[in-house]
């Protein structure tokens, strides 16, 4: 039991080791220094790779803050950091933006543990898994690992807002696949649903998007990317018209649904474009963008 609280504390506070733990921590810290937020922005590597919000917070003029950790905490590390930032503040309107096949991938329950700032974050995830990841050392040695190194964070992270992409994998071999509407999982629309019900229970304006991904696959998708739009409407959000936007290869950089780095302002000035025309359909009044110049 003991070991279970501290591991808990850990989590709570960014502090243990996982995938990108890193950028957990970074993210986390931003919504402390967030008193206001006008859009939120959570996912994966898919939005952090593909949308720029300091660039939007200043075409705007409002306060856009984006908070994507990597694809392997899945819905669950989503969700856990909208609990976050509804702890801190409120944002106007919330885009959760995920890569195409997060609806094929089993619900993260290490994302949710990961992730968790309270007890009733974990409300969904499943005892036996609880208990057992809590109830060893290897959290407890993770964080006096991190402890030990008293390193702060990467300044290519917080340069960036996100971690850089490997450059020795740019035009290297990507596997996509093509998807089939029969292709979304009955638990991870589960999961989509929990983010949903959260939203409503809230009383949320929350969007979804999916993100970039590469081509011929992208578009052969067209059917599965539907039927996300679908369950994500029928779960209380706004689903993104016009998503993924498809990548040609040479906008691709280490993997099939990463904007190239180099093309990034190109991709998010795109999906500002398209996320900014499903929230003018709904009741909330963000104003319209400044003219950015960018010739879209």
């Amino acid at each position: 039991m003991a070991i279970c609280i501290v591991s808990l504390w850990g989590m709570r506070n960014g502090l243990s080791e996982w995938r990108e733990s890193e950028l957990l921590r970074y993210q986390i810290e931003k919504i402390d220094r967030s008193p206001q937020i006008d859009i939120l922005l959570v996912g994966d590597s898919s939005l952090g790779n593909g949308i720029d919000a300091r660039d939007w917070s200043r075409r705007l003029g409002l306060s856009v803050v984006s908070l994507p950790l990597v694809g392997t905490y899945g819905f669950e590390g989503t969700l856990n950091m909208l609990r976050r930032t509804l702890r801190q503040t409120r944002p106007r309107v919330v885009v959760v933006m995920q890569t195409l096949d997060m609806m094929r991938r089993r619900p993260s329950w290490p994302g949710a543990l990961y992730t968790a700032q309270t007890l009733g974050d974990l409300a969904e995830v499943p005892p036996a898994v609880m208990l057992s990841s809590l109830a060893t050392w290897d959290i407890t040695a993770g964080m006096l690992q991190a402890a030990a190194k008293g390193e702060s964070v990467d300044p290519a992270i917080v340069q960036l807002d996100y971690v850089p992409q490997d450059p020795a994998r740019f035009g290297g071999p990507l596997y996509p696949r093509t998807y089939e509407p029969g292709a979304v999982r009955k638990d991870s629309a589960a999961s989509l649903r929990r983010i949903g019900d959260f939203c409503r229970d809230q009383g949320l304006t929350c969007l979804y998007a999916s993100g970039p991904y590469l081509n011929p696959q992208c578009e052969a998708s067209r059917g599965y990317a539907q039927a996300i739009a679908d369950a994500a409407r029928q779960d209380g959000l706004i689903p993104v018209e016009g998503t993924p936007v498809c990548l040609p290869r040479a906008d691709v950089g280490d993997s099939e649904d990463h904007v190239i780095p180099a093309r990034r302002p190109y991709y998010s000035e795109i999906y500002r474009a398209l996320i900014l025309a499903a929230i003018e359909r709904t009741n909330v009044g963000i104003r319209r963008p400044v003219a950015s110049g960018s010739g879209l």
